[in-house]
């Protein structure tokens, strides 16, 4: 196994591409960052050459290469769905601004599940911040709320960005859903509101502080699934496309 990044050499290949003509690897599992696939002239190569070859999270539509995504539209619909059975409360949903296919799944899911449940159009807020500062509040693992004294500007603007766009739109008794990990346990503590309850859609640990339910992406599954692919494809076997499902967990009866 070896780790390549996407950066392009003097040959004009980049990493992966170039290891793989060396034969330091027979294939490619590729993990985009901030939705980015393979470039247009990389993909074409890989297609030339037949490279086995799978995108990982990048949600790139139909390409003649293997891909493993995640189903966002319904780990959103079923979160927002079991949240909209325990409060009356309108529906606020607060998600980055970054216009990528993940987010727009996950607020499809949102509005579906309004819809269904016949409740009014959820109020949609979006934070105004880039990646650089979404990358900055993961670092944070696990603190994830406002240190005191804290030089990260990326991250201190994120929470400041996060708290102009929360304070006035949350109100008493909401039903709310954030988008990213750990952002209902900050919302609680720059924008309080009473009797609201609270969901995270893209999850991990930190989610199970101050949330009635949370979204956990299935990647152990998924990098089997990568694995398992990339090995068909170098054995002579057709690309394929696979598509795995977020479950939704209870906090409660997860910490019980």
């Amino acid at each position: 196994i070896t780790l390549c990044r996407n950066r392009m050499r003097e040959n004009g290949m980049v990493d992966y591409l170039n290891a793989y003509y060396e034969r330091s690897i027979d294939g490619v599992i590729f993990v985009g960052r901030d939705n980015e696939g393979p470039d247009a002239r990389s993909a074409a190569v890989i297609e030339r050459d037949r490279i086995p070859f799978v995108a990982l999270d990048c949600h790139l539509g139909s390409k003649p290469f293997g891909s493993v995504d995640f189903d966002y539209r319904s780990g959103a619909y079923e979160v927002t769905t079991r949240l909209l059975k325990m409060s009356l409360g309108r529906l606020v949903y607060v998600r980055p601004e970054v216009q990528t296919p993940q987010e727009t799944l996950r607020e499809e899911g949102v509005r579906a599940a309004c819809a269904e449940a016949g409740r009014v159009e959820p109020v949609i807020v979006q934070v105004s911040i880039d990646y650089r500062e979404l990358a900055s509040f993961d670092a944070r693992r696990p603190a994830g709320s406002v240190v005191q004294g804290d030089r990260d500007s990326g991250y201190v603007n994120m929470l400041r960005l996060l708290k102009r766009a929360a304070v006035g739109a949350l109100r008493d008794g909401d039903v709310v859903v954030a988008s990213w990990s750990g952002w209902s346990r900050v919302l609680q503590a720059i924008a309080p509101v009473q009797g609201a309850v609270y969901a995270d859609l893209a999850s991990d640990g930190l989610s199970m502080i101050g949330t009635k339910l949370f979204s956990q992406l299935p990647n152990l599954e998924a990098g089997r699934t990568c694995v398992s692919e990339v090995l068909q494809q170098i054995t002579g076997g057709a690309s394929g496309h696979h598509v795995l499902v977020p479950t939704c967990h209870a906090t409660e009866e997860l910490l019980s």
